[in-house]
């Protein structure tokens, strides 16, 4: 079995699950912004995009499991 290796970035009590990614525009309006945030199953809860405002043609926002949290490896 492979080990988690990320906490909760929220709490960082438990192993984070899922993965939060965001890329929105950068608030100068040059360029975009990644931002990647580890969260356990409790604090995952009622996350949603944080920078719709920033949003532009190439915006994203998504949730995806940690692999390693599910037995698997990350390639």
């Amino acid at each position: 079995m492979v080990e988690n290796p990320f906490s909760c970035e929220e709490c960082s009590d438990r192993d984070a699950v899922f993965w939060v990614y965001e890329r929105y525009e950068a608030d100068d309006g040059v360029g975009a912004v990644e931002a990647e945030v580890p969260l356990c199953r409790e604090c995952i809860e009622g996350v949603g995009p944080d920078k719709l405002e920033n949003a532009y043609a190439n915006y994203e926002f998504r949730i995806e499991p940690v692999a390693e949290a599910f037995g698997m490896s990350t390639l």
